[in-house]
């Protein structure tokens, strides 16, 4: 994004770009943060992320099972919180 007012440039990423890196940064560090920041995320964007997407840089990194790991709590929270209503 460009402010004519200002001459800033700010750079924005895509929810599904944040969440690979995220990936990239956990499997090069194994720092918890970055799982928590996914899980926020998939709580946050739900369904309006871009599933193929994510599944398909997943598996490019290396990173398909730690993918499908959190995609399976995400998935095991949102059936929890249907349940208890």
């Amino acid at each position: 994004m460009y402010d004519p007012d200002t001459g800033a440039e700010t750079y924005l990423y895509a929810p599904e770009d944040v969440i690979i890196y995220k990936l990239k940064y956990y499997l090069s560090g194994r720092i918890d943060k970055h799982l928590r920041d996914i899980a926020a995320m998939l709580a946050i964007q739900g369904d309006d992320l871009d599933f193929d997407y994510l599944e398909q840089w997943a598996a490019h990194i290396g990173a398909i099972d730690l993918w499908h790991t959190l995609l399976d709590e995400y998935h095991r929270r949102i059936q929890a919180q249907t349940m208890s209503k």
